[in-house]
């Protein structure tokens, strides 16, 4: 009787370690809050049953958003398309970590429509949901599952960007008013003026909506040569409250 050759289970592949993305990611999410939802839709029900509105944070609003608390503790993401070679999608979304560490999640693009818009559209829609769900955080009001259900979605149609902003200030009137509070912030002669200039009413109403509306204009965008706004505010206390030299 001769010895049959059995076969060997393969090996399995150890998996990746993420133990330092995962902490890393902990912290970023302690810090990060549900991003402002800065787009409404109107659903309308089908059966002419009626329609109600929901709001859902955009793309660049997200990004802008969990920008610092990614960055800050060594986090980014990247999101990659994926084809079959027959017209068919899927997104990858990967959550990368400084030491190397990644994870990553694979969305099948569902396209209504064979037209460059349904495409990006579709893929627009996506990269937010993707992005949202690797984070833990949440870029809209629950409708639901109403789009699930067959009832019909319609964007609500802007008559200007302004719209799309929490406020109270619209787009054109904030980045004037912006300017503004940096001359009057570099202005400040003292230590004294300085915090009953950060104390005005309208000045705080001005970093509240900074902080909302372009938080990558409060935190700072990375780039060394461009301060944001709490840098700048900071660096301003800084060089008021440092000792004078005596002149002898």
């Amino acid at each position: 009787m001769t010895d049959e050759p059995t076969a060997q289970a393969a090996p399995q592949a150890s998996p990746q370690p993420i133990d330092k993305l995962a902490g890393a990611l902990a912290k970023a999410q302690a810090v990060i809050t549900s991003p402002p939802r800065n787009r409404e839709v109107t659903v309308k029900l089908k059966d002419n049953k009626g329609q109600y509105k929901f709001k859902y944070a955009t793309l660049d609003s997200i990004i802008d958003h969990v920008r610092k608390a990614l960055t800050d503790n060594g986090l980014w993401f990247s999101q990659t398309l994926d084809g079959n070679g027959e017209g068919k999608y899927h997104l990858v979304t990967t959550l990368l970590h400084e030491s190397g560490q990644s994870i990553h999640s694979t969305t099948p693009l569902l396209v209504s429509g064979g037209g460059n818009q349904e495409f990006g559209s579709a893929l627009s829609y996506m990269r937010r949901y993707s992005l949202c769900s690797i984070l833990g955080v949440a870029a809209d009001e629950d409708d639901d599952a109403n789009t699930a259900d067959g009832n019909d979605v319609a964007r609500v149609k802007y008559e200007t960007k302004d719209d799309l902003w929490a406020g109270p200030l619209p787009k054109m009137k904030f980045k004037a008013a912006m300017s503004d509070f940096c001359k009057e912030l570099d202005a400040c002669g003292d230590s004294d003026q300085l915090l009953a200039f950060l104390n005005m009413k309208d000045s705080q109403i001005l970093i509240d909506q900074c902080i909302q509306d372009k938080p990558s204009w409060y935190y700072g965008t990375g780039d060394s040569d461009v301060l944001g706004l709490e840098e700048r505010i900071n660096s301003r206390k800084a060089a008021l409250t440092e000792p004078k030299e005596q002149v002898a």
